[in-house]
């Protein structure tokens, strides 16, 4: 099991790096879109698993904007057996993922591992409805970084550009679950991907905090690839790479990656006070 009390990491990175970040990272983030494309790639979460090491399988939707076939999916999931999975889910759709959930449970309620719910909607209102749901519904629930209620809803040009807005939104959205008593402190919760990196340190320090269980983000390994190591602060981060990760899976090895790689991601630890 993911330890209690305290924000798991897991960051992806290409094939040729990834025994190395592994290292230093609490558990392993799945992406199932590559596991054809490229060798070796569903093979390490086959040994992490057989090792002990805890796996959450991705469905691919932030990859491909929609998530895998739901049979080729469960196929994945039968065979390598991770710990938890992302349920199919339909980006910023509450009513789709609401329904995709449903149907999922029925055609593959007997799959082992835990289920985890992704709280969609393109609204404040949706968000919550689904919310609600996967708070009745799923073992563990999981917000994303990117909603665009977050830009239209819960912020506005006086709280940044569109990244330093995203990660504000997420903010508010959490402390409006907790202000109405919506927040469900008996599910974990998992936060997919970050706008920027020093998000995180909020969480740390928040009453909700404890019941974030898990996060997952590229962000240190892709500044890696494309600019190499952070700046000494990285609160003075106000961009973001605009890539998907799948197309950065066949990265070829380095001195250099994996040093800059290694440094962003104890950086990334250490800078957002998660010791």
């Amino acid at each position: 099991m993911l330890p209690k009390n305290k924000i798991s990491i897991a960051h992806e990175a290409p094939v040729s790096i990834i025994d190395q970040v592994q290292m230093v990272t609490d558990y392993d983030y799945a992406l199932s879109v590559c596991f054809d494309k490229i060798d070796g790639y569903y093979d390490f979460f086959k040994r992490a698993i057989k090792n002990g090491r805890w796996v959450l399988l991705d469905n691919g939707i932030f990859e491909e904007g929609v998530p895998m076939d739901s049979d080729k999916y469960a196929d994945y999931i039968v065979n390598l057996q991770p710990n938890e999975y992302v349920v199919p889910d339909a980006l910023e759709d509450a009513d789709t993922t609401m329904s995709n959930f449903d149907k999922w449970v029925r055609d593959f309620g007997d799959i082992p591992g835990r289920r985890i719910g992704v709280a969609q909607g393109s609204t404040l209102k949706e968000f919550i409805e689904c919310y609600k749901y996967m708070s009745d519904k799923a073992d563990k629930i999981a917000i994303s970084f990117d909603y665009s209620l977050y830009i239209n809803e819960l912020t506005d040009s006086t709280d940044g550009n569109k990244l330093e807005r995203y990660a504000t939104g997420r903010k508010r959205v959490l402390e409006y679950l907790y202000r109405f008593g919506i927040f469900n402190f008996k599910k974990p919760t998992h936060l997919l991907g970050i706008s920027l990196p020093q998000e995180l340190s909020y969480y740390k320090h928040v009453c909700f905090g404890s019941n974030i269980e898990s996060f997952d983000s590229s962000n240190p390994v892709v500044h890696a690839i494309k600019r190499g190591k952070y700046p000494s602060d990285i609160k003075s981060i106000d961009y973001k790479e605009s890539t998907k990760f799948k197309d950065l899976i066949d990265t070829p090895k380095t001195d250099k990656l994996v040093v800059d790689a290694i440094s962003n991601i104890i950086q990334f630890r250490y800078q957002n006070s998660l010791y």
